[in-house]
């Protein structure tokens, strides 16, 4: 995908740490700039992500009952099993 150039700005002493970094790691600041905001990006799509999943396990906590059975009745026979030597 093409680049699109932009204009940031920074404090001194953030430039002075970019390009300490950028010379650290071979590349330019312009590409510690891009990694930097990909993984911030990469951060947020993750939280969001893990909001999502915690609200449908409220919505729908693992062991209530639904279409399939009721897990922990399942688990309980599977429990029972064991202990009677049958599992």
């Amino acid at each position: 995908m093409p680049q699109r150039p932009t204009m940031v700005h920074l404090l001194p002493e953030m430039i002075e740490r970019l390009n300490e970094r950028a010379s650290a790691e071979s590349v330019s600041r312009s590409q510690v700039i891009r990694q930097a905001v990909a993984a911030y990006l990469a951060a947020e799509t993750d939280r969001r992500e893990a909001e999502s999943t915690k609200a449908a396990y409220r919505a729908q906590p693992p062991d209530a009952p639904d279409d399939w059975g009721d897990l922990g009745e399942w688990r309980q026979a599977a429990r029972n099993a064991r202990v009677d030597g049958r599992g």
